[in-house]
């Protein structure tokens, strides 16, 4: 009985060693001259001696390593009830650790964790600053939308750091945002990129969470993709295009957006956490949201809206245009007296930012993880302001039958 658990074991280790994909041996490959109880019982004891482990169904492909196997007792009460086509065979990380000589792996830590067994769909956690590498080179294709997001690399890289990343995501580490890859993709990476990556990662992520639908996108073909506060607030000023011209047949936005648009490259939450990278946001809401209220909406006579203020210098009188900020405020008088503190009061502290942004934040840090709550916490009152005024403008006799494309519209918070 030794003997051929010697031999099971050799085999089951020679498989995953030689095989191109960090691969299990099927049982069905174990060819030797006994029973199948005889053999039952060797993959038994081999189990319990923690040597070799065997992946089935119930945990993804059996023939890699997706997930860690089950435990000892489970792996054990389950064996003689599965048939020689659902599972297959692997040697355990310690019997690797052991055994194996990983040398030719040194300078590619991510396929020295495969070529230990360590399991291929886990993921691995780094600092978000990795990002900022490639979103801020233009040899990279770098895209990062609601969560989810790719690198890919332009011929013009060399191979040594040319890098292909289909999928990635983002999580947190206690107050901290983090990315999260499968080790799978890290180990396609050249060596160079492997080792920059391995750089930023997290060696105590027992307190990481990643985001659900990133694991349930990839493994089960979910296809969830959760709106950010950042796509909310897009699709809240499309409902209040489509909304206001349905009503009025004028907007009181100039322009939508759709999620991919070039111009909103740049509106998502922060890849490194600096001033400079804040005010470039907060830039890109005031334009989207402030900026993009339509004057012409508030001059339909419908309203009865003054466009002008009028003051005397002298004998002189001096007719100045109203901003479109002050004409929100005074249309919200008229429909909705209560809510122009949550909505203009909302917007003008946007407006606010573009002068704060360049005439006192030389005083402050320039790096800090504050601004990411500083991004979070207004994008969220926008997105509720916006959010207000379109259900005030659903009360509007004429929005009855109006169809508008994000009713539900809401957002998901990492």
């Amino acid at each position: 009985m030794e003997d051929l658990k010697k031999k099971i074991l050799q085999q089951v280790y020679n498989s995953f060693v030689n095989s191109s994909g960090y691969n299990g041996c099927p049982v069905y490959d174990l060819g030797y001259d006994c029973t199948q109880e005889e053999l039952l019982q060797c993959l038994i004891e081999l189990i319990k001696e923690e040597k070799i482990e065997i992946i089935s169904g119930d945990v993804g492909n059996t023939y890699i390593k997706s997930f860690d196997a089950e435990s000892i007792e489970k792996q054990i009460t389950l064996l003689p009830s599965l048939s020689p086509f659902d599972y297959c065979i692997y040697p355990t990380e310690s019997v690797l650790e052991n055994k194996r000589d990983v040398s030719n792996f040194n300078d590619r830590p991510f396929s020295k964790m495969l070529a230990l067994g360590k399991p291929q769909m886990k993921c691995r956690l780094f600092n978000i600053d990795i990002l900022y590498h490639y979103a801020a080179d233009p040899r990279y294709d770098y895209s990062f939308r609601d969560y989810f997001g790719s690198i890919y690399s332009y011929n013009t890289v060399e191979d040594s750091e040319a890098i292909y990343l289909s999928n990635f995501s983002i999580g947190r580490n206690g107050d901290d945002y983090v990315v999260a890859v499968f080790l799978r993709d890290l180990n396609f990476l050249p060596a160079v990129a492997q080792q920059k990556w391995y750089s930023k990662m997290i060696v105590d992520s027992s307190k990481c969470l990643v985001l659900r639908n990133f694991i349930d996108n990839q493994l089960l073909g979910s296809w969830c993709f959760p709106r950010t506060v950042f796509r909310a607030i897009v699709e809240e000023i499309e409902n209040l295009y489509v909304l206001t011209n349905y009503i009025w047949g004028k907007s009181i936005v100039s322009n939508c957006f759709l999620r991919d648009d070039d111009r909103l490259r740049e509106f998502e939450m922060l890849l490194l956490p600096t001033k400079k990278n804040l005010d470039d946001f907060y830039s890109q809401l005031e334009i989207i949201t402030v900026g993009n209220l339509n004057k012409d909406f508030f001059s339909l006579d419908e309203f009865g809206l003054e466009l002008f203020l009028y003051t005397q210098d002298g004998d002189y009188q001096i007719k100045t245009a109203k901003g479109t900020l002050l004409l929100l405020k005074e249309w919200l008088q008229i429909v909705k007296p209560e809510c122009v503190k949550e909505i203009h009061g909302v917007l003008n502290e946007v407006r606010a930012t573009r002068s704060k942004g360049r005439a006192h934040n030389l005083l402050r840090p320039q790096y800090s993880k504050d601004f990411y709550t500083e991004q979070f916490d207004i994008s969220g009152k926008v997105f509720n302001a916006l959010n207000v005024l379109r259900r005030i403008i659903q009360t509007h006799p004429r929005a009855k039958g109006a169809a508008i494309p994000h009713d539900s519209n809401c957002y998901v918070e990492i």
